[in-house]
């Protein structure tokens, strides 16, 4: 019996096939209600890890960042 190979021909229609088919299902993913939380508290952690910093641009000016304050508004 002679073993069958694919051909790069062959193979090409079901490689963009299975694109096709992931492509397709990760859109189905996106479909529904996302409701996600964060917390501020969560926020300004993170927001406080990257503070203090310089900045200097392009020579001319620097920037100082030492305490953010993040607030929420409803609307």
């Amino acid at each position: 019996m002679e073993s069958k190979r694919w051909s790069q021909e062959a193979a090409l229609p079901v490689i963009f096939i299975l694109l096709v088919t992931l492509l397709l299902s990760s859109c189905a993913a996106l479909v529904g209600p996302r409701d996600t939380e964060f917390p501020l508290a969560k926020l300004q952690q993170s927001v406080d890890k990257q503070l203090p910093f310089l900045r200097r641009c392009m020579g001319l000016f620097e920037v100082t960042a030492s305490k953010a304050k993040l607030a929420l508004s409803v609307g």
